[in-house]
This record gives C-alpha cells, sequence and structure tokens, in this order.
C-alpha cells in the first residue's frame, strides 16, 4: 500500500487507488447507471421542483455500524465535500448545488438553477464518522475492519447483495497497482505493490 494513502475519508481523499477502494464501502445519493445516466441508488424516487429536485431516501437503508441513513446524514456529508473546498475530490461536482436541507428523515431538497445535468453532482458518497475510531463508515457491499494508513484495509463483505459499484463521479483511476490476498474468515486484504 503506498505511503501516501491517506485518511480512510472517501470525501477528502483523492487519491485514485482510495477512491476505487471507497466505491466498495460507500455509496451515493444517485449512481451512474449502464448507460452513464444518474439513477436514484439511496435515493427511492426524485421529482424535480421549481428550485431544484426532492428526493426520498430508501427505508431501511443502514450504515455498517446499524445506523439507519437519514436526509441529515446525506446533508452531512454535503456540508463535509463544502469543507473540503477546491482540494476535495469532488469539488468539481458541487459547483451546481446551491444548498442542501433535510426536510424529514427520509425527504432530501436540493436546491439548484440547473435542471437534469445537476444529477451528476449528486453522485458522491455519503459517510459518517463514529466518535470512536475515526474512519468512515459507509452503507456499501464491504465495511473496513482494520486500516493501517500505508500499510493495509482490510474489508469484510457485509452481506448484502447489491450489484457491482459504478464509477459515480468519482476521479478516475490512473495505473492501479493492486492484488487481492486471500485471508481467514472469507475476509480479504487489500495492499500495493509499486
Amino acid at each position: 500500500m503506498p505511503a501516501d494513502s491517506g485518511a480512510f475519508d472517501p470525501l477528502t481523499n483523492g487519491s485514485a487507488d482510495m477512491q476505487e477502494l471507497f466505491s466498495l464501502v460507500f455509496e451515493g445519493l444517485l449512481r451512474l447507471g449502464d448507460q452513464g445516466q444518474p439513477e436514484p441508488w439511496l435515493a427511492e424516487t426524485m421529482e424535480k421542483t421549481q428550485t431544484g429536485w426532492t428526493f426520498t431516501l430508501r427505508s431501511g437503508v443502514e450504515f455498517h455500524d446499524g445506523t439507519l441513513l437519514s436526509a441529515q446524514d446525506v446533508v452531512n456529508a454535503f456540508e463535509a465535500l463544502k469543507q473540503a473546498g477546491e482540494s476535495g475530490p469532488y469539488a468539481g461536482c458541487l459547483q451546481v448545488i446551491t444548498s442542501m436541507s433535510a426536510q424529514d428523515n427520509q425527504t432530501l431538497l436540493v436546491e439548484t438553477p440547473y435542471g437534469y445535468e445537476a444529477l451528476y453532482s449528486l453522485c458522491f458518497p455519503v459517510a459518517r464518522y463514529p466518535e470512536q475510531d475515526g474512519l468512515a463508515i459507509g452503507t456499501g457491499p464491504y465495511k473496513v475492519e482494520s486500516y493501517l494508513m500505508g500499510v493495509e484495509l482490510k474489508p469484510a463483505a457485509t452481506g448484502g447483495e447489491r450489484p457491482p459499484p459504478s464509477p459515480a463521479c468519482r476521479p478516475p483511476a490512473s495505473k492501479r497497482i493492486h492484488r487481492w490476498n486471500r485471508c481467514r474468515r472469507a475476509s480479504w486484504t487489500w495492499r500495493w505493490w509499486s
């Protein structure tokens, strides 16, 4: 694993290698479908309004710690992206969103002067940050058992059946050097070799 793998945070870590891993652990409100068009993912429905879009989240979606996903979690992820600013990996995705708010636990309001094209900006990963260990957690098909920056990442399948991750609006991968190693208990270790 490269020494500069950085923090385990999909909202601030722009490493192409890490973004590939993040796509297995974190999911977005929307994702890009097979034809490259935005489609609901953590959202169940989306409706165009006069000032933007209204999304209803899928019911029963849980973070890896068992906490239910709420519209406020999506707002918090958006606020974290704004704090990362121009140096963040999703800076380009956020230029078209004016504001975002939670109407209730399941309803998200997004204000934007743009129409359909704004949906591409809503594919960013939704992450939560538990107090105890500081590792971001997601809702994806894998959770992280341990992460040692620059050395090793141990993910484990969550047991949920999902289609393969889509590229979303994450940075493109470049020259990935990786190898999966089989470990005990049907988990995997991701290591990089130069």
